[in-house]
């Protein structure tokens, strides 16, 4: 009885429980699974979402990743435009390991036993690539007026390398567009100096309109 006790004592100091919110991963020695169309392969790591596994003595290690959603702020300047406006823009992307199974594999062959520093780290890079190539091919007023297209821009021509990291950007959204040389305050009063001008236009239009009626009423009275 005591001997089953110890066995059992020590069977359950080596069961590594994975929280939902994690990967368990199992590495030291092969491991047999399947690849995205079923077919067997083997791996030099085992990874274990939700429940748990013996950790087995000697020859097995154990670490978590985490795959709670995190963020990774993008901060770039003077960032050349299609007309050679230099703009500063900064923006916010919501990150995440994968949920697909192949996908966690790319992460896990990427970033185990790195810190969340040195993976955001990686993933600002990358991003900030995209973003510079992007903003080259637009005009201010274009990423100024569709932020959502440039968003959905950036994550379409990066999905692609995330996909390999087994990252899955989840949101990226642009908090703010700057430029040193005031041409975007440019363009603010501009707008406000035509928005003034059609009012004026407007109740230029209306009041003649209205002088036209009150003309027409006074000439039927006569």
């Amino acid at each position: 009885v005591i001997a089953l006790a110890v066995v059992g004592l020590v069977v359950a100091s080596r069961y590594k429980r994975v929280p939902p919110n994690a990967l368990g991963v199992f590495y030291g020695r092969k491991y047999m699974t399947k690849d995205a169309d079923g077919k067997s392969i083997e791996r030099g790591f085992k990874i274990v979402t939700g429940g748990g596994k013996i950790l087995l003595p000697i020859v097995e290690q154990f670490q978590y990743m985490s795959t709670a959603a995190f963020q990774v702020e993008i901060s770039e300047d003077n960032v050349p435009t299609q007309k050679n406006v230099p703009v500063q823009i900064i923006a916010v992307a919501t990150c995440r390991i994968s949920a697909i199974a192949d996908e966690q594999a790319n992460a896990v062959q990427a970033f185990l036993g790195k810190s969340p520093d040195e993976i955001a780290k990686t993933i600002g890079e990358i991003l900030r690539g995209h973003v510079r190539s992007i903003i080259a091919g637009l005009t201010v007023e274009q990423i100024l007026r569709d932020r959502a297209q440039f968003n959905a821009k950036v994550l379409d021509e990066s999905a692609d390398e995330f996909r390999k990291l087994g990252i899955q950007i989840i949101t990226l959204v642009v908090q703010d567009v700057k430029d040193e040389l005031g041409y975007i305050q440019a363009l603010g009063q501009q707008e406000v100096a035509e928005k003034k001008r059609d009012a004026a236009i407007k109740t230029a239009e209306a009041n003649k309109e209205t002088q036209i009626k009150v003309s027409d009423a006074e000439r039927e009275a006569k």
